[in-house]
């Protein structure tokens, strides 16, 4: 039978268990953020962003109107 240990003596284990915590945190962080990045790259694949030449496009219709059809006899 382990013998208790003396009340002078420091206690290491509050510092091993924040440890291990923090490590724990750290793994469930990256392992997080990997499934969000992973949710967002098979969204992007069900629906492409826009090209850039379309936005672009967009914008000089926005900027200029809509064409507007010349009728010669």
């Amino acid at each position: 039978m382990p013998r208790p240990a003396e009340p002078d003596a420091p206690s290491t284990r509050g510092f091993f268990d924040r440890l291990i915590g923090v490590l724990l945190g750290f793994i469930g962080f990256l392992l997080g953020a990997n499934l969000v990045h992973r949710l967002f790259a098979i969204l992007a694949r069900l629906r492409p962003a826009p090209s850039l030449c379309a936005y672009s496009a967009s914008i000089a219709t926005i900027e200029r109107g809509p064409r507007k059809e010349v009728l010669r006899n």
